[in-house]
C-alpha cells in the first residue's frame, strides 16, 4: 500500500509514516499478527504503535511520533533577513 501511494504522489522522498495497528482493545478480532505489523514497520523504517481509541492508548504518541517523523525530515529552514 505504501507504494501505491508514493508512487500516485510521484514522491522519491521519505515521507513522514506512522504504522498503527488500531482497535488492540479488541485482540481476539485481530487479522494482522503484531510480529507482521512490526516487520512492515522495519521495512518502512517507521515506528509501529498499536493504538485504542475506545481505551485511549497510544493516541497522544501516535500523534507524538508523527511529529517527530515530520521535523526529522523537515528540519527547519533558515530564513533570510531582508
Amino acid at each position: 500500500m505504501r507504494e501505491r501511494i508514493l508512487k500516485a504522489k510521484g514522491l522519491k522522498t521519505p515521507i513522514p509514516t506512522v504504522l498503527c495497528g488500531t482497535k488492540c482493545d479488541l485482540s481476539h478480532q485481530r487479522e494482522v499478527p503484531q510480529e507482521d505489523a512490526q516487520q512492515t514497520a522495519l521495512l518502512w523504517n517507521c515506528p509501529y504503535l498499536e493504538t485504542s481509541s475506545k481505551q485511549r492508548l497510544n493516541i497522544e504518541e501516535t500523534i507524538f511520533q508523527i511529529i517527530r517523523q515530520i521535523r526529522i525530515l523537515s528540519p527547519p529552514q533558515k530564513h533570510k533577513r531582508q
